[in-house]
């Protein structure tokens, strides 16, 4: 895991060396949505990355995806700088 505080904002990044996901599997990241569920045990009911980007993207951040099938995916969450309002 790794993040950066920079002129644009605040990165998290969370990267494992895992099976990884096709670019047809990233682009269907959804709710309830779970991969090679029959060979693989996988715990959970399939939220973890919706709602991670759904909170991105309520404080005006993202979600990013970066994977290569047999060899690990990378998340990023990115959040703006916030704005400071006047008193």
């Amino acid at each position: 895991m790794t993040s950066r505080l920079g002129a644009d904002g605040f990165h998290l990044s969370v990267q494992d060396w895992g099976c990884g996901m096709r670019p047809e599997e990233v682009a269907c990241i959804g709710a309830f949505v779970q991969f090679n569920r029959e060979r693989q045990e996988q715990r959970g009911v399939g939220l973890g990355l919706y709602l991670a980007g759904r909170i991105a993207g309520l404080y005006g951040g993202s979600l990013a995806v970066a994977s290569v099938a047999r060899q690990g995916t990378t998340v990023t969450l990115r959040f703006p700088k916030a704005e400071v309002a006047a008193a």
